[in-house]
């Protein structure tokens, strides 16, 4: 029988479906393996390629494969849907993604260390506490502004709320009161297991060097660089930074990681200035030229004006010119 050079792996709670295939392609041997028969089945295998979907537990049996000694490569499951026939099962399945790695333009996974997968669980325990809290938040606003109690939006709204509760707590009904005492309680509680984890992040984010290195970015924080760490592949898989932000296929779009793809979007906004400096620039756009604006904008903005600087790399905005330097800075803030 032929040697296998590459194995295609369908994995499960308690069973694995395994494809051997030569580098033609030629099926050498399907088999059903159990959770306890796995491992030792590769053990006794030459080294080779093998391949799983980038499913629940691929990183953990990718890591116990390597140190079998073979090598081992993820696919996303979508890139090996095209190649399963009519039949979807197991076996056909393992046999699609034997096909789909052997394809030379094929986009892989990388196998992620225990250490990465920590700090992606970090980041992404935070992630739904923190749709709790707005989803808790705005339960409180919805059923006090039934009674006229107002306050406004995001947490830090909630003191305010409180303060407005309380002074019309008498005039309302007792139930009113303690189920929006019971929400103001809940809100605390996930600000504080919130406040917990961002604590942690920074610790770790002071402790790594790529981590440090992501945060002098402009709009870059702690929970932004972690992101990138812990959930983004690693840099040399992607062929530029556009390829990194590609719809379709790159991290930051709807195929990758949506949690860490906002904190890059919130991190990309500029703030916004405040009122006063606002009317100060459409003042500016009315009573003076392109050019005196493109002068004096950058003064009232430095931080927004360095960015758009860097991001050209002329430092004379993204077109060149004071005329479009004016538009970004003027018209594109108001």
């Amino acid at each position: 029988m032929e040697q296998a050079t590459i194995i295609g792996i369908d994995i499960s709670k308690k069973s694995f479906q395994l494809h051997g295939a030569t580098a033609e392609g030629e099926p050498v041997f399907r088999k059903t393996l159990s959770r306890g028969r796995f491992l030792a089945f590769l053990s006794e295998v030459p080294s080779c390629l093998v391949v799983m979907e980038a499913c629940g537990g691929a990183h953990h049996w990718g890591r116990a494969i390597i140190d079998l000694g073979h090598e081992c490569k993820l696919i996303p499951p979508v890139y090996v849907k095209p190649f399963v026939g009519r039949q979807k099962n197991d076996s056909n399945d393992a046999a699609a993604i034997v096909e789909a790695a052997q394809r030379p333009t094929m986009r892989f996974v990388a196998v992620k260390s225990e250490a990465a997968q920590s700090d992606s669980m970090l980041f992404r325990t935070r992630a739904p506490l923190v749709r709790q809290r707005t989803q808790t938040i705005n339960s409180l606003r919805g059923h006090l502004a039934e009674f006229g109690v107002i306050a406004p939006l995001g947490p830090g709204g909630v003191e305010k709320l409180r303060g407005e509760l309380e002074a019309v707590r008498e005039s309302l009904p007792e139930q009113v009161a303690s189920m929006a005492t019971l929400l103001f309680t809940q809100v605390a509680a996930l600000s504080g297991r919130i406040a917990d984890l961002e604590k942690e992040i920074r610790v770790r984010a002071r402790e790594r060097a790529d981590m440090k290195r992501l945060m002098t970015i402009p709009g870059v924080g702690p929970i932004c660089a972690m992101a990138v760490h812990a959930v983004a592949p690693p840099m040399e898989s992607f062929r530029s930074g556009r390829d990194f932000h590609r719809t379709g296929n790159g991290f930051h779009s709807r195929c990758g990681d949506t949690n860490a793809a906002s904190q890059l979007a919130s991190g990309s906004a500029p703030p916004r200035p405040p009122r006063f400096l606002r009317e100060t620039r459409l003042q500016l756009r009315d009573r003076l030229t392109a050019k005196e604006i493109g002068i004096l904008c950058p003064l009232l903005a430095p931080a927004r004006f360095s960015a758009s600087a860097a991001s050209s790399g002329d430092g004379k905005g993204p077109t060149g010119g004071a005329g479009s330097r004016a538009a970004l800075l003027c018209t594109d803030w108001q």
